[in-house]
């Protein structure tokens, strides 16, 4: 078969043909959204274990590759074979539009572009052969989401993301969860979903010895401890620990309110959001005090609830220096002893 090039096995989404089994499974993939491989460092996940293991060097900074001239090291050998061409001091190969000569193929490959792709992104550098992929491409750099799933409204810089994101929607969930019987249409997403029946937090800090289930969050954590805000809001120039943070704050001043609720259609700005309000209308009170009987819809309210058996007084009046269990507190006790008095 690998001699005739035959390629009997085909994809029922885009027609395309591969020569081996193994090669339309991972193809589908890309269909499906799923993305299997997860990076231990950051979450992100990967269609591909290739795809892993050359984000994975961005994180160790493993350079095993080095020149034997110069000693300077390299995370792949493709760009260190490209880099030895350096040492070489003839440029062999010309451009056939202009005349200049240059040491590799790939570097005239790359001056090429510069004939045959006028259009240049004036942000990044990047070149196009025509103007309409210019135009698609800038949409990385402005943010704008132009396509909106008309399910769950989630919107894409580009048609064939929220084309492949709608298959997610008709996907099966096939993943069932032995704890719950909750289902999931990946098995990455089961994999995750079981730690909040385990209990398994195995990051922690070495600060303050709080635990994680995953290293995005006990890096995003340690930014507490470090006082570090490196993301800043281009409106008002707060500052904050994470991305999700500064993302959520920058709607609210904009507006945006991109999730909706399908009983009531009240809309909010994040997912998180959403489901915490739908239990308003389920009726379900989820969250426990381990101490009474108290139940309640959100974690917000029942932290609220727990100063009750707390002693801490961690909210003090700004006046008169008396401590309360809580900010409202505060505030009661403000408007009826400070602000009447001095009216």
């Amino acid at each position: 078969m690998s001699n005739t090039g035959e390629k009997p096995h085909r994809c029922d989404v885009c027609e395309m043909r591969f020569q081996f089994p193994y090669k339309l499974k991972q193809h589908k993939l890309v269909h499906t959204g799923e993305k299997p491989f997860r990076c231990d460092y950051c979450e992100k996940t990967f269609c591909y274990q290739s795809g892993l293991k050359y984000h994975i060097i961005s994180h160790t900074g493993e350079k095993p590759y080095r020149c034997d001239v110069c000693k300077k090291r390299f995370p792949f050998l493709y760009i260190l074979m490209q880099h030895k061409l350096i040492h070489t001091t003839e440029k062999t190969i010309r451009c056939d539009y202009c005349g200049k000569t240059f040491r590799s193929k790939a570097g005239l490959n790359s001056h090429i572009t510069s004939h045959t792709k006028p259009h240049r992104c004036d942000v990044c550098g990047m070149r196009f052969q025509y103007f309409y992929k210019l135009k698609q491409h800038k949409l990385v750099h402005t943010g704008e989401k132009p396509y909106r799933c008309a399910v769950c409204e989630k919107q894409f810089q580009f048609r064939y993301q929220l084309m492949q994101h709608k298959l997610i929607h008709k996907a099966k969930k096939s993943f069932r969860c032995d704890y719950c019987e909750k289902t999931f249409r990946f098995k990455s997403e089961l994999k995750t979903h079981i730690k909040s029946h385990t209990g398994e937090i195995p990051y922690r800090c070495d600060v303050c010895e709080k635990r994680f289930r995953f290293p995005s969050k006990l890096k995003q954590h340690k930014l507490i401890h470090t006082g570090e805000k490196p993301f800043r809001c281009d409106y008002c120039e707060k500052t904050f620990c994470s991305k999700s943070e500064l993302k959520t704050h920058i709607m609210r001043h904009t507006g945006e309110k991109p999730h909706r609720c399908d009983v009531c259609k009240k809309r909010f700005h994040t997912r998180g959001k959403v489901n915490e309000h739908k239990l308003v209308h389920t009726g379900e009170k989820p969250f426990a005090c381990n101490i009474c009987d108290y139940r309640c819809n959100t974690k917000g309210n029942l932290n609220i609830h727990m100063v009750v058996h707390s002693d801490k007084m961690s909210y003090k009046c700004g006046v008169c220096e008396k401590t309360f269990k809580r900010k409202q507190q505060v505030k009661q006790h403000m408007k009826s002893n400070h602000i009447k008095k001095e009216s």
